[in-house]
């Protein structure tokens, strides 16, 4: 198959890391033993594992087989795998491409699990199904499990990162003459089918050449729990390829927010949101293709760029104070819907209380370093806002100076990276504090609102729009800046590989 980067080269790179879809998770281990239970009664003697990746699977049909033959693309997959399952005779493992077709020899159960959405498109997936039918002996098997997507049915639960899932996949097998459909276990998020290959129909010849998709014979239905940022509960309205091949944004929105919880002092209910509205928020934003970015991708994507738009939906959600309500409330939901965020950290009260608010009652509590250093080990990114939490502008340069490079100072030894996004404590800060963030080796610095759209020109004082409490989702949609169609000639063109299901719309290549 011809394509920009090699196959191999490319699943070799995947494999570079052990273990990199987490094959030892509990919720693997329950889709092994889910794909397992549906194998038919039968005891095989010649199975063929197509995609065994590091052998985690093989293993387990190796004490179910008299022979298992292993196959997949990359030799790194398979050196693991082979270390994996030394010593079982019954088990060979040999390189494969899928694409090049099935791998040679004769097979009563041939296995297949999460690889054909890597195929090229439709055609590819049919031409699979074709040859994987003419491999198979009259009564051999073939099973099958594949994750459900959102780009077969938006009105269901299932990931988001290819263009051809499970319920597409079984309506391309089943359509194929030969394959008879016997069965399908089904979950929320994935679904795992049995085929048997049959006789070929000679009533009607139109049958040998037309596809007609069949229902499965049986359903069986299985809870399952899995928490993933590329899942979308109850489906969504645009999905991440529309988004990317079908929009453009001419600004991308600096979301500003405080704290995430139900109680505080009433004084300061405009700069705390609910958890409750804050997932509302959230799954809006999922539903209707908007993707999370830092604040340095956000530099990266808009301020150190000539670009008058970006492709897709991108948004920025910021978080100021880093208060114990952020670990507690709000990662928890921005890691259920997959979006990231940027905190800023007022140095001197970590581990502490927001006590430039005691005026107002009781202060609420700061993330201690452990909080925040888990929290960075997740994926969190931190920024400075300052020390002491003071207005700024009630300082003098050098103390301004010494605050912010103090601060940067601390929190590069505490998470041990390079600290270089700002916020400036009450969103306030003129040109000369402006140059002075600048001088102490921040690369941006994030304000309150004003300059809209955002002046590309100045990275050291990015406005934000802020969401209050007393929100609601009306008006939180109505600050969005409205995203753009992209030029016809990149929707029609995506409308065309989305025709194929060409995975070229989610993988670029």
């Amino acid at each position: 198959m011809s394509t920009d980067i090699d196959e191999k080269d490319y699943w070799d790179a995947v494999f570079s890391s052990e273990d990199p879809w987490n094959y030892t998770s509990e919720y693997e281990k329950q889709k092994y033993q889910h794909t397992l239970d549906t194998i038919p009664d039968i005891s095989p003697s010649r199975v063929l594992e197509l995609g065994c990746a590091e052998g985690h699977f093989t293993k387990m049909l190796s004490a179910i087989a008299d022979n298992v033959t292993a196959v997949d693309i990359s030799e790194r997959a398979l050196n693991r795998a082979r270390e994996r399952c030394a010593g079982l005779g019954n088990v060979k493992f040999e390189q494969h491409d899928i694409s090049e077709g099935v791998y040679p020899g004769e097979f009563d159960l041939v296995v297949c699990s999460e690889i054909l959405y890597y195929l090229r498109d439709r055609y590819a997936v049919e031409a699979f199904a074709s040859a994987v039918k003419s491999a198979l002996p009259l009564g051999g098997f073939l099973l099958m499990t594949h994750a459900n997507m959102v780009s077969d049915d938006r009105t269901e639960t299932g990931f988001d990162f290819n263009e051809i899932g499970a319920k597409f996949i079984g309506e391309i097998f089943s359509s194929e003459p030969g394959l008879e459909f016997i069965r399908e276990l089904r979950t929320e998020l994935y679904r795992v089918q049995l085929f048997r290959r049959t006789q070929l129909p000679t009533k009607n010849s139109t049958l040998l050449s037309e596809r007609v998709s069949c229902a499965p014979r049986e359903v069986i239905q299985r809870p399952v729990h899995f928490e993933h940022d590329a899942i979308k509960r109850g489906g969504c309205v645009v999905t991440a390829a529309e988004a990317r091949h079908c929009w453009v944004s001419t600004e991308i929105p600096v979301l500003m927010y405080h704290r995430v919880a139900n109680d505080g002092p009433d004084s300061l209910a405009p700069y705390r949101i609910t958890p409750k509205l804050f997932e509302q928020q959230l799954a809006y934003l999922q539903r209707y293709g908007y993707n999370g970015l830092t604040v340095g991708e956000y530099f990266d994507a808009w301020m150190n760029s000539t670009r008058q738009s970006v492709p897709g939906k991108p948004i920025v959600l910021t978080f100021d104070d880093a208060y114990l309500d952020f670990y507690e409330n709000a990662w928890p939901l921005l890691r259920k819907y997959g979006f990231k965020a940027t905190v800023f950290v007022p140095v001197d009260y970590v581990g502490g209380h927001a006590d430039w608010d005691r005026e107002f009652g009781e202060p609420a509590k700061i993330m201690n370093w452990d909080q925040i250093i888990e929290l960075h080990t997740q994926g969190v990114k931190f920024g400075s806002h300052s020390c002491c939490h003071k207005r700024l502008l009630e300082l003098s340069e050098e103390q301004v100076f010494e605050d912010t490079k103090k601060s940067k100072e601390i929190l590069e030894q505490k998470l041990g990276i390079e600290i270089v996004d700002y916020c400036y404590p009450f969103a306030a800060a003129s040109e000369q504090i402006q140059q002075v963030v600048a001088s102490v080796g921040y690369k941006s610095a994030v304000g309150g609102t004003g300059g809209d759209p955002a002046d590309r020109q100045n990275p050291f004082y990015i406005p934000r729009i802020e969401i209050f409490g007393d929100d609601r989702m009306d008006d939180f949609i109505e600050k969005l800046p409205a995203p753009k169609p992209a030029p016809v000639l990149q929707r029609v063109n995506y409308r065309r590989l989305r025709s194929l299901r060409d995975r070229a719309t989610y993988m670029g290549r």
